[in-house]
């Protein structure tokens, strides 16, 4: 029998890398680095999510700070060799991340990329270690955070959804299939 976890099939991670391509390219032409081919200190990644960003991330590599981890080993451990690594980018699960840590970012202009489950999760929820099937990457805050205008508020407050038909089209029919197919965020 299958485990309904690990079932991926490679169409949806190469989707999700064409996918991921296009919003780099929109981010790089609003002047904001993406992860493809950079590397990677990853912040509070559990293990078992490791596979699965690297699958969706196979240009980057990767390097995963401890799970718990204080200031004081950031400043010991980290930060000389983040300083010391060309293309280095933060990459944070959701928004667990110390002040000292995002400062650190800001005042060494290290790009910083949040990253959380996409709004359609898995098969079942987070408890399962079950992998997400959607991710949002986010280089202001995670899309639920509302002390602070996220990249996705941005584009839905400015993108001109008028002029784009055909992108109309395809959420029409991705809701449609949404709906039908009984798959949500949980």
């Amino acid at each position: 029998m299958t485990d309904a976890r690990h079932c991926r099939k490679t169409s949806d991670v190469a989707d999700t890398n064409r996918l991921e391509q296009g919003r780099q390219s929109r981010m790089i032409a609003a002047g904001v680095p993406g992860l493809d081919g950079r590397h990677v200190f990853a912040v509070h990644i559990r293990r078992w999510k490791r596979g699965m960003l690297e699958a969706y991330f196979p240009h980057s590599s990767f390097q995963y700070l401890p799970l718990y981890l204080s200031d004081l080993t950031f400043v010991r451990d980290w930060q000389d060799l983040i300083l010391a690594t060309p293309g280095a980018t933060l990459l944070v699960w959701s928004r667990n991340v110390s002040d000292a840590i995002l400062e650190f970012a800001h005042s060494n202009h290290i790009p910083l990329v949040f990253l959380e489950d996409g709004f359609i999760r898995s098969l079942v929820g987070n408890a399962s270690k079950s992998l997400p099937f959607s991710l949002t990457l986010d280089s202001r805050t995670p899309y639920f955070d509302s002390r602070q205008p996220s990249d996705l508020e941005d584009i839905l407050n400015s993108y001109d959804f008028d002029a784009d038909p055909d992108l109309m089209q395809r959420s029409r029919a991705g809701m449609d299939l949404l709906l039908r197919s009984g798959l949500s965020k949980y």
